[in-house]
């Protein structure tokens, strides 16, 4: 079995500058061929209130978008940059938080923290 190459996905600053890229994705099974997620939008996560102290980094949210079908289920995926020369990628919780019917697209979000 192949051992699973992954990164660190950073601070919230490092990663600001992949908004727009397409990432493929692959699951426990494999890559999902199918499916290619767009990072449209990094912010501080909304729900942190700031008092924690022992934390290594402040959250953030990554929000990705992809097709309507197949829609990825919540759960463990590796995320890796379609223009990378790499197979090196993050290993993120992907959850589904909204359908758009009118763009086609299915909305997820990745809490970093």
């Amino acid at each position: 079995m192949e051992a699973e190459v992954w990164r660190d996905p950073g601070e919230l600053e490092e990663v600001k500058p992949l908004v727009g890229k397409t990432f493929a994705v692959s699951g426990p099974e494999g890559a999902i061929n199918e499916v290619k997620l767009t990072l449209d939008q990094v912010e501080p996560y909304k729900e942190y209130t700031g008092d924690r102290q022992d934390i290594r980094r402040k959250p953030y949210a990554l929000l990705f978008s992809g097709p309507l079908s197949p829609m990825l289920v919540n759960g463990l995926y590796k995320l890796v940059d379609d223009s990378a020369a790499d197979d090196v990628g993050i290993m993120v919780f992907l959850r589904i938080y909204d359908q758009d019917e009118d763009s086609g697209r299915s909305l997820y979000e990745v809490v970093v923290n």
